[in-house]
């Protein structure tokens, strides 16, 4: 019997301990509740509003870092830790990590550069061309960046565009195109020379009761006004012989002396074919030197020899 009562007793007391230690767990659960709280959402929010809201809860801030970030304004919250929701006592530190915006740098010098240069130091700089267009400038060259946008210096993101103004060089000056017509040849390439034109394309044609080596048409014809780029092609009988070749007919070998003296003489050979206009020689002679050059022997090929800058022979190949 006395067993059996203090069995009893051992169960009653196991329960009042097991119901006692519930009951502090509980309470601590319900304390240590009341000391904690929820950390707010801090991301995307401006720093002075995070500084004080966690202050009014009796946080901590504690700056973890500054990160560039193109889509988090400069001084916005990009990163928190503890996230959102989270529940800690009042005391802890919640630590973020701030925006300082885009990454900027400052926009590179491209004027005076030309169209491929600028497009290289655009693409190192991590930039892409923008808008492009051209004008006439009177002393940029051709090709040449004369103006551009964002302006050299300027602050500017990763991957932004750069518009540019090119030149296109000086505005061409239209002058009025020379009577030839009627000319000898290398009297038609003078007036040609000395109106700031070139001379294009020289066709030999055959003309009854014409005289030989003069200019019988041009393209285009005279009294209009052209730009100082454009070519003036000619349409000419077959010239005379010239006194002063020594080689036979046709342009198989061409030599050319120049006259004794004392002063070396610039002497420059050009050939004119089709549309091809180019010199087969240019350089300082010394005087009673020969010069011996081949040109192509093609019908229409027409040779002319400058001696400083003054045309002092010509000859048609191919006849």
């Amino acid at each position: 019997m006395i067993k059996k009562i203090l069995h009893i007793f051992l169960l009653l007391l196991l329960f009042a301990a097991a119901g006692g230690l519930a009951a502090y767990i509980a309470a601590s659960l319900i304390i240590k509740a009341e000391d904690t709280i929820p950390v707010p959402d801090l991301i995307h929010k401006e720093v002075v509003y995070c500084l004080e809201k966690l202050s009014d809860m009796g946080l901590n801030t504690k700056v973890k870092g500054v990160v560039y970030d193109s889509n988090v304004p400069k001084n916005y919250v990009v990163h928190q830790n503890p996230e959102p929701g989270s529940r800690i006592k009042q005391g802890r530190d919640v630590k973020i990590v701030i925006s300082k915006g885009p990454y900027r740098i400052p926009a590179p010098v491209l004027t005076g550069l030309s169209e491929r240069e600028a497009a290289l130091v655009i693409e190192e700089n991590g930039l892409r061309t923008g808008f492009k267009s051209r004008s006439y400038h009177k002393t940029a060259r051709n090709e040449e960046i004369i103006a551009q946008s964002p302006i050299p210096g300027r602050l500017i993101e990763r991957n932004a565009k750069i518009d540019l103004l090119i030149s296109r060089g000086p505005k061409p000056v239209a002058v009025k195109t020379p009577n030839i017509i009627g000319l000898g040849l290398e009297h038609a390439i003078l007036e040609i020379e000395k109106a700031g034109l070139t001379v294009g394309k020289i066709q030999n044609v055959v003309v009854e009761n014409t005289p030989l080596g003069k200019v019988i048409d041009q393209e285009p014809p005279p009294g209009g006004y052209i730009t100082e780029k454009r070519r003036i092609s000619i349409h000419v009988a077959r010239p005379e012989p010239d006194p002063r070749r020594q080689s036979g007919g046709g342009c198989g070998l061409l030599r050319y002396r120049l006259d004794p003296g004392f002063l070396r003489r610039h002497v420059r050979i050009r050939i004119n074919m089709l549309n091809f206009t180019g010199d087969l020689y240019d350089g300082f002679v010394k005087p009673g030197e020969e010069i011996w050059v081949i040109p192509p022997k093609t019908e229409d090929t027409f040779v002319f020899v400058y001696e400083d800058d003054e045309l002092v022979d010509s000859r048609v190949c191919g006849q």
